[in-house]
């Protein structure tokens, strides 16, 4: 999980953890943390899997997303 990848890697950096808290909401579902902006996240997702032409496209424009979710915390 992303979770563990900055644990593993020593990654500290606040963006990080917040971008962590949203897949962790995203994924398990369990109000570990508060994070409103996951369900917003996860229908921009839903949007990018039904209008996605392939795998590959639908996997590019989700880290597009992400990546822009990460700099604005930046």
């Amino acid at each position: 999980t992303f979770e563990v990848l900055l644990k593993s890697f020593t990654l500290k950096e606040r963006a990080l953890r917040q971008l962590a808290e949203i897949v962790h909401a995203l994924d398990l579902k369990d109000e570990r943390y508060q994070v409103p902006e996951a369900e917003g996240v996860e229908s921009i997702l839903q949007g990018i899997r039904k209008t996605a032409a392939s795998d590959r496209e639908g996997l590019e424009r989700g880290m597009q997303v992400f990546e822009m979710l990460y700099l604005a915390r930046k």
